[in-house]
């Protein structure tokens, strides 16, 4: 409300005061004023929305305005704060967080007053997400955010009964994703089933993305927003600078990588199966161009009408291939895991996946690296036989 200014009141003190026009009043054809005060901009912003409100359900009732908070709900705190939120995160993370809140955090408190939401109702809420979600945490972290806005811009609140709960684990979804991996053996004979897929669709498509994503351990994202000039034959590298993601109205945007980290450069040059395989598709595109008369697009992996593919086109199709081929079931993501997994296998220090991979902190890498040491722990008795034999001979 851009008529909404801060003034100082005959004591000294200062409030943010303003006259908001309603409307026509339905009986007398007068235009309706009112006048809101607060003690913050946002307090007397969210006033003047629920005047508003107010005289569309009365017709012509006005409420008179007071300083006290009682009658917010959380709903419409939570609506005074994503105004501020939106400028504070990307397209694609605000978009997401506004699905948690319909989903699933204004089902629970939005028509609520907030000063008599509870710690308790706030426990009974991270029990209901449960149901359905794994990550409680994340989600009551937004709830949070909404009870501290009312507390520190708002100044309605004074606890925030969001803090300190408890939060439930499900041990049938702990560790579920170090298992989302094809070992060695796995991921060859994978390959040998691209080969027919290839021979069976006639296209080299998906049999680069797979590859591709196994041999550099990048996201689908990151994969799916890859430009030509992103590659570098010559110097046998790729560059991550961007990913693929969703903004508004669940429309596919390019955005910067999540992080700093997550900008990087991938070699490829001691990998000539996944150089032959890029430059195999590049002439597979252009090929089919030529044919359709299509115009060129920059994409690595475009869709059918030259624009962005569907990150969700990844997930059935992976699912038929391996279904076909009677293979252990993993997930596009699987292979950024296999990647890593190889990489340690092979020697690899916890640092250079970290960099390789675009991983933001070291405990998302050590969590796999450790992984994969509980099941080499076995071995190790062998290992110290062989060594010891190996002296004595």
């Amino acid at each position: 409300m851009s008529n909404i200014k801060q003034v100082t009141l005959k004591n000294g003190s200062k409030v943010w005061k303003g006259q908001i026009y309603l409307g026509i009043d339905s009986v007398t054809g007068k235009q309706v004023q009112t006048t809101v005060t607060g003690k913050t901009r946002s307090e007397a912003n969210l006033k003047a929305k629920r005047k508003a409100i107010e005289f569309d359900e009365n017709g012509r009732t006005v409420v008179k305005d007071s300083t006290n908070g009682t009658n917010y709900t959380f709903k419409e705190v939570f609506d005074e704060w994503k105004i501020n939120y939106q400028y504070t995160v990307k397209e694609s993370a605000y978009w997401k967080t506004m699905g948690i809140f319909k989903n699933h955090i204004l089902p629970s408190f939005g028509d609520k007053k907030i000063d008599e939401i509870t710690t308790i109702d706030c426990q009974k809420a991270v029990h209901k997400w449960f149901e359905k979600v794994k990550d409680t945490k994340k989600y009551n972290y937004y709830a949070i955010m909404v009870f501290d806005f009312a507390i520190k811009k708002l100044k309605v609140l004074t606890e925030n009964p969001a803090l300190d709960l408890d939060y439930p684990i499900k041990a049938s979804i702990t560790g579920a994703p170090l298992e989302n991996f094809f070992t060695p053996n796995e991921l060859i004979t994978f390959e040998e089933c691209m080969i027919k897929e290839v021979k069976r669709t006639n296209t080299l498509k998906w049999k680069t993305i797979f590859l591709l994503l196994a041999y550099t351990g990048m996201r689908k994202g990151e994969a799916l927003a890859l430009e030509w000039d992103d590659i570098n034959f010559e110097q046998e590298s790729i560059r991550i600078n961007k990913t693929l993601t969703r903004g508004e109205g669940n429309r596919l945007i390019i955005q910067p990588p999540k992080t700093e980290k997550s900008k990087r450069s991938v070699s490829i040059k001691d990998n000539q199966k996944l150089i032959s395989l890029l430059k195999d598709w590049k002439q597979e595109i252009c090929r089919q161009n030529a044919i359709t008369g299509k115009k060129s697009s920059d994409l690595v992996f475009p869709n059918a009408k030259n624009t962005f593919l569907d990150p969700n086109s990844l997930n059935p199709t992976l699912d038929r291939i391996i279904k076909r081929h009677n293979l252990k079931r993993i997930t596009p993501h699987g292979f950024r895991h296999t990647h890593i997994t190889i990489l340690f296998l092979g020697g690899a220090s916890i640092k250079q996946v970290q960099d390789r991979v675009g991983h933001d902190d070291v405990e998302t890498t050590m969590a796999i690296y450790n992984h994969i040491m509980q099941e080499s722990r076995e071995e190790a008795p062998q290992l110290f036989e062989d060594i010891l034999n190996k002296y004595k001979s």
